[in-house]
């Protein structure tokens, strides 16, 4: 999770700018809806990273924030994406609320000069992935990871259980024994991510696990039924993961 508050003075005016995730990387997302009450309330200015939810939610994948949000959402909302995730091609994108704000960026992005715009196999493969989130395959892909999310939460509960979002966290409590869960995961032909300090706070290191659309229903329950057999064994001092 990403969350960055910051304030300036005009006059008497105090502005104060929110940045954050739209959803986080270790599981969970942004209070939207508590967000912009504070925006109607006070003029908040939210910028939104929203790189973990593109594709996933919209009706043509626009993503948490922006469905969350919707379509018209003024000049006080900024929503950024990477386009590395959802889209696996390369570079970044913006939404917009304002014609002001897209003249400021034309104006003085840096993929707008010289030759730091996207490379043309980058530019490719976003025209691909923009043109695949106008058909069917988008929506069928948004149910095949729902379902793939249900499926892991049936076997493995963490505190993103129930959660439509498709980032889970295994906490192990120590260092040691993620790590140790990782490498018997992946002797056994699984990858999964060892999290520790700094990366999530101390005392709350554990596996990261992301299922998708494309995990075949016998690979999810395969990752489950191993993660459980770890998580269940017995370990050389009596408590948590056995080590390698």
């Amino acid at each position: 999770m990403m969350s960055i508050c910051s304030s300036r003075s005009v006059g008497q005016t105090t502005l104060v700018a929110l940045v954050c995730d739209g959803l986080y990387s270790m599981g969970g997302a942004a209070p939207i809806d508590e967000l912009l009450r504070l925006q109607r309330q006070y003029g908040l200015f939210l910028y939104i990273d929203d790189a973990h939810g593109i594709s996933l939610f919209g009706f043509r994948g626009e993503g948490y924030a922006r469905s969350s949000i919707g379509q018209e959402f003024g000049d006080r909302t900024i929503i950024a994406a990477s386009l590395g995730k959802g889209s696996g091609a390369s570079g970044a994108l913006l939404m917009l609320g304002s014609q002001r704000q897209e003249d400021i960026f034309r104006r003085f992005a840096l993929a707008f000069a010289f030759s730091v715009s996207i490379n043309l196999a980058g530019i490719g493969g976003a025209i691909a992935s923009a043109n695949l989130h106008r058909t069917q395959e988008l929506l069928d892909r948004q149910i095949a990871l729902g379902e793939r999310i249900k499926q892991f939460d049936a076997m493995i509960e963490t505190e993103q259980t129930s959660l439509p979002f498709p980032i889970r966290t295994i906490m192990l409590g120590d260092e040691r024994a993620a790590i140790s869960a990782a490498r018997q995961l992946l002797d056994r032909g699984l990858y999964t991510s060892a999290i520790f300090f700094p990366t999530v706070a101390e005392g709350r290191a554990g596996l990261r696990v992301c299922p998708t659309a494309s995990h075949l229903v016998e690979e999810v329950d395969w990752l489950g039924r191993e993660l459980r057999s770890i998580i269940d064994g017995p370990a050389a001092d009596g408590s948590g993961p056995r080590p390698c």
